[in-house]
């Protein structure tokens, strides 16, 4: 209590006033109203499970960054000749050996496949680039392996063994080890599909037709110059002239501008690796909250957890939809997103920011206004409804009203009445509508409305003041003896006349 306040209230009534509205202050009230008010406890929650977010983040960020580091790492000339031998003699192992080295892998089937494809320099397969076909479609790769087969699409070739599929898997593994620890590294699947697809437009009756997502894609970006934008990206003098976007995925593939060691290894690729990691996170500070928020209320007495399923639902949705919880969850995910933020305002990297937490930060705050609203009113209709459970119990027991229902409007009239007058004055003299009007009140407040509007909107333009008086005129509904189906007829009838005015 403020002291200015107890030594007012101690002049006036001594110190005994001064204890009875203590007493009467800290009194837990007889019908709490359901609401919660954020507190040193909620907040020190939301900002817990925020930082906890922040420190996983970070720490499963620099776990995949040194695994990428550790699986795209270029191994010395050495190394990568104990890898190949190794594929050799799984090769030899599993009996499926081939005339050309490496199955299906010799360059001179590939010098045969360029021929085959009508690939001119500098858009052929060579020792630099050649594993942008058939190295990271792995369900497809499988299966040509054991059928021993070696292509593009159609265009397919027997080159060596046919074996099962745990000895296709055995081998491709091993073989794209070798390969992802060599200076080329892999390609990145989606260049070796632009790559693929492209073949396929330019020899659909050799290598089979495109997917109708890249013809969609294709007829999108028609004119789009490729080497411009790549070169603009990645470096100038990466892709000649002219290419399109499948010969533009193998010049840069061939450069070593992209593939999957730049790729995984840099910030763009730790962000992409780690789009999943901070959507969880986010949803699990989320579900946090709303933990929070349902122990809280039945704590209070505010969800019954005995209750049926659709009734403690219920009782959920309406609690929840509190401001309180909107400002622990925009707590919680400010914290998980400044990490991310601190480090990227110190290195320059963006990327490092969990965007997932900033735009559900952003969400919470754009719907902060609806939910106060939302709020205020149940909070309301819960004290009405309480005051008007107490006064029916005191009618009940006494028979005296205290709090009549008032239907007057002005000058003592009725609801009825005063519709019958507005009427009048907007010009309609129909006196099936009037006796409606003051039979149904309720029903015409809004017809009342949009027939004085519709009045105004006709006035001074003769067509439309006669179709006006066409709902107006003195005998208009008198041969609807049910009043449910004059209302319906007069509802209709005023939504055309407002359609013909407007």
């Amino acid at each position: 209590m403020d002291d200015e306040f107890e030594r007012a209230l101690a002049n006036m009534g001594g110190r005994q006033l001064v204890d009875r509205f203590h007493a009467r202050a800290l009194a837990n009230p007889a019908k709490p109203l359901p609401k919660s008010e954020i507190d040193s406890f909620s907040i020190g929650y939301a900002v817990a499970i925020g930082g906890i977010a922040t420190v996983i983040d970070l720490v499963l960020d620099k776990a995949f960054r040194d695994e990428m580091q550790e699986n795209h790492k270029e191994l010395s000339p050495k190394e990568q000749a104990e890898l190949e031998a190794k594929v050799k003699a799984l090769q030899k192992k599993l009996g499926v050996e081939s005339d050309k080295g490496l199955p299906g892998m010799g360059m001179d089937w590939y010098a045969w496949l360029n021929e085959a494809l009508g690939l001119k320099s500098p858009y052929q397969l060579r020792p630099s680039n050649h594993r942008i076909l058939n190295h990271t479609d792995i369900r497809t790769i499988i299966e040509m392996l054991m059928k021993g087969e070696a292509g593009i699409g159609e265009l397919v070739w027997k080159l060596f063994p046919e074996m099962t599929e745990v000895a296709a898997r055995e081998l491709l593994e091993a073989h794209l080890k070798a390969d992802l620890c060599s200076p080329a590294s892999l390609p990145l699947r989606l260049m070796s599909w632009f790559w693929e697809q492209t073949m396929r437009a330019g020899n659909p009756a050799t290598v089979g037709e495109p997917s109708m997502i890249f013809k969609m894609f294709s007829g999108m970006t028609k004119n789009v110059d490729w080497s411009k934008w790549c070169n603009k990206f990645f470096g100038e003098g990466l892709v000649p002239p002219g290419a399109n976007i499948g010969e533009a995925m193998l010049k840069l593939y061939d450069s070593e501008a992209l593939n999957q060691r730049v790729f995984w290894t840099s910030d763009l690729g730790a962000a992409f690796g780690g789009l999943k990691r901070r959507l969880l996170i986010t949803s699990f500070m989320e579900l946090g909250i709303e933990l929070f928020a349902f122990l809280e209320g039945v704590k209070k007495g505010h969800i019954a957890w005995n209750s049926d399923l659709a009734n403690m639902g219920r009782q959920i949705k309406v609690w929840r939809d509190q401001p309180k919880y909107l400002d622990m969850k925009i707590l919680a995910q400010g914290f998980a997103a400044s990490g991310g933020a601190t480090r990227a305002l110190f290195s320059g990297d963006i990327l490092q920011i969990n965007y997932f937490s900033v735009g559900m930060m952003l969400k919470h705050l754009c719907a902060y206004p609806a939910t106060e609203r939302r709020q205020f009113q149940r909070l309301i209709e819960f004290s009405r409804n309480d005051i008007d459970k107490d006064f029916a119990a005191f009618t009940l027991a006494t028979g005296i009203k205290p709090r009549p229902t008032l239907t007057v409007i002005e000058g003592g009239l009725s609801m009825g009445d005063n519709l019958d007058k507005r009427l009048i004055k907007a010009g309609c003299h129909s006196t099936r509508i009037r006796v409606l009007a003051v039979d149904h009140p309720d029903e015409f407040v809004d017809l009342v409305a949009r027939i004085e509007a519709a009045s105004k909107k006709a006035s001074g333009d003769t067509m439309k003041e006669r179709a006006f008086d066409a709902i107006c005129e003195g005998s208009y509904l008198s041969d609807e003896e049910s009043d449910k189906e004059a209302l319906s007829r007069l509802t209709n009838d005023l939504a055309e006349l407002e359609r013909k005015i407007n």
